[in-house]
């Protein structure tokens, strides 16, 4: 999900596209590519990418952790 400066709320692809044409350069050209084509079947290949993404791009190992919701109470605000 993504919050524009007006205001407005975008999901899914249409959030993605968004952030690809305030990135400017060939990122631009991607999102107006991309926005060729249907907004279900953008969804759809956005979702796919979504269930795999751990498998397409690693944990950096510097990462933190989150604390399991059992934990948390162990831990100062």
């Amino acid at each position: 999900m993504l919050r524009t400066e007006e205001g407005r709320v975008l999901t899914r692809s249409e959030a993605v596209f968004h952030m690809m044409r305030r990135l400017g350069g060939g990122w631009r050209l991607g999102a107006a590519l991309g926005g060729i084509f249907p907004r279900a079947l953008r969804d759809g290949v956005y979702d796919v990418i979504a269930r795999i993404r751990h498998r397409l791009f690693a944990k950096p190992e510097e990462a933190c952790p989150l604390v399991p919701a059992d934990l948390r109470a162990r831990f100062l605000p």
